[in-house]
């Protein structure tokens, strides 16, 4: 979230204005980071979905390109879950480690 409030920062400072669909895009970032870190504050909404955005700026630069992505994109969302996944799994086991550690100390 810190990025997205800076880039909007800046603008607000230097008075530049900016097509409102990257305003919206802008602030459903900053209301998403919001929700992930009310939810999980170790989780970083913009790291998760690195994987996605590095392929579509790699590719969709020509129309091939595109229709590569269109093409490719389920395996990249896959990709991502699977990361996501392997996130969850850990911060899971190791909620249960602590839980157990704790619950035998007592």
């Amino acid at each position: 979230g810190e990025v997205p409030r800076g880039i909007l920062n800046l603008l607000r400072i230097h008075q530049v204005r900016i097509d409102v669909n990257y305003a919206t895009l802008v602030m459903n970032v900053l209301c998403l980071d919001g929700l992930a870190q009310g939810l999980e504050p170790d989780y970083n909404i913009l790291d998760a979905a690195q994987p996605l955005l590095a392929t579509y700026s790699r590719v969709c630069t020509t129309r091939m390109g595109k229709v590569l992505y269109i093409l490719f994109r389920p395996l990249a969302q896959h990709l991502k879950h699977h990361k996501d996944r392997m996130f969850w799994k850990r911060l899971n086991d190791e909620r249960r480690r602590l839980s157990h550690k704790s619950s035998h100390e007592n």
